[in-house]
């Protein structure tokens, strides 16, 4: 014969309340964590890729391009224009965005809140941009474009 199940008494309840909203909180502090840096590796690519798409175009078309970077509480935010000798129409140069996530910017060990890199097809001046997010840092070499 089958035994009855007796329910959960308020007491047990509160028990097991206590451990998921202790194991919540211990966890979810580390997803957040995660999920920011996430995004800074991710922001941190795109904008790597974006400088050396920039480098390559001015390299093969013959122009120069201006890539604009600025630091706010949002985080930073990528602008490209280009020169004439460039038709806007073969690329999309009004490019804006804002990657979140990253907090301070280096240019060749020199802290910037703005800053303009200028590429031609000669090269570009500066040899690194650092992005950085709390104790993160990610290094972007423009000296092998």
């Amino acid at each position: 014969m089958r035994k009855k199940s007796r329910p959960l008494t308020l007491l047990e309840l509160l028990v097991i309340i206590a451990i998921i909203t202790l194991f919540s909180s211990v966890f979810g502090v580390n997803v957040v964590q995660m999920v920011k840096e996430y995004r800074f590796e991710q922001s941190c690519g795109s904008i790597a890729t974006e400088l050396y798409a920039s480098g390559r175009i001015a390299r093969m078309q013959g122009g120069a391009i201006e890539v604009h970077l600025s630091v706010d509480q949002k985080g930073l935010l990528f602008r490209r224009t280009t020169d004439e000798a460039i038709p806007v129409d073969t690329y999309f140069f009004t490019f804006v965005k804002l990657y979140k996530g990253v907090e301070h910017v280096e240019v060749d060990g020199k802290s910037v809140e703005k800053c303009t890199i200028r590429f031609t097809p000669g090269g570009v001046a500066e040899s690194e941009v650092v992005l950085k997010y709390r104790e993160r840092f990610h290094k972007i070499p423009l000296h092998l474009l």
